[in-house]
């Protein structure tokens, strides 16, 4: 389920290892705005690119003007959308098309509102993998070094050991 701008980040304070999610790259993988724009890259360029392939008139200065007003965006305009629509993708897409006049008429096209929703939050999930791996590879580095290193040292207390 996508969340709105303001749900995201009543969320965020509300994580009790908030300090978990304080390095820099979690901020951006989790923040509103990186949210927003995805839903617009899911929603719209990619969409009708594909679209235009197949032959829609959709023109490449529709396609340009999505493109470049990605990180336009208004939060106030698409709460209040929101609060009227009740529909949070469509209230990005209404905003969307206050930035984007020529390509109002195209954006979401023939997209379902799970369509946009799951894959953006798809989208988010592999940022978040992208960071998470890493992490996670050096982690296990360590705790098989920590292994090796003390493979000799006698232990106590292991009752199913024996």
């Amino acid at each position: 389920m996508t969340r709105s701008a303001p749900e995201v980040m009543a969320w965020l304070k509300g994580v009790p290892f908030k300090s978990r999610l304080e390095m820099e790259e979690s901020r951006t993988a989790l923040a509103a705005i990186s949210h927003a724009r995805r839903l617009k890259q899911t929603s719209t360029s990619q969409f009708c690119i594909s679209f235009q392939t197949l032959g829609l008139p959709i023109t490449d200065e529709q396609i340009q003007e999505m493109k470049s007003n990605l990180d336009n965006i208004d939060f106030k305009m698409a709460s209040e959308e929101e609060r009227q629509l009740r529909h949070d993708v469509m209230a990005h897409v209404h905003t969307f098309g206050h930035c984007c006049p020529k390509a109002a008429g195209i954006i979401h096209l023939g997209a379902t509102s799970c369509y946009v929703g799951d894959n953006t939050d798809l989208i988010i999930l592999r940022n978040a993998f992208d960071l998470l791996l890493p992490k996670l590879a050096r982690v296990i580095s360590r705790l098989a070094d920590f292994a090796r290193e003390r493979a000799d040292l006698p232990t106590l207390g292991f009752t199913h050991f024996q």
